[in-house]
């Protein structure tokens, strides 16, 4: 993680990505520095409006210290898998996952690997 501040990639930009996008672009304490959206459109936009960067997808996060996940439910599980296995402290909005055995594989992968899982 950064001396300084934080720095955050959201997944997702629809309303309750375009919400945590507000709050981290707020903060004085991290940076939203990356905006991953597959809508180009939705994507560009909202990052435009809060002064960052657009991806459409990810593969390396090697310049992010933490990611939140903000897309529609049935994409947390995958997503939030993904970012896992990057070593990427992560925090997923609400359900974790679609299915209880998805939670719970998340929650097993979280603590065998150390790397920090949050649902918000």
């Amino acid at each position: 993680m950064t001396a300084s501040k934080p720095r955050i990639a959201l997944v997702g930009s629809g309303q309750m990505g375009s919400l945590h996008a507000r709050v981290i672009a707020q903060s004085a304490l991290c940076e939203l520095d990356l905006l991953i959206e597959p809508r180009e459109e939705q994507g560009k936009a909202v990052a435009a409006r809060f002064d960052t960067r657009w991806a459409a997808d990810f593969d390396s996060l090697d310049e992010i210290d933490a990611v939140v996940i903000a897309a529609a439910t049935p994409a947390h599980y995958e997503l939030a898998g993904r970012v896992l296995d990057l070593g990427k402290p992560v925090l997923v909005e609400k359900p974790l996952a679609a299915t209880y055995e998805q939670s719970v594989d998340l929650v097993d992968r979280s603590r065998a690997s150390g790397v920090p899982l949050m649902c918000g």
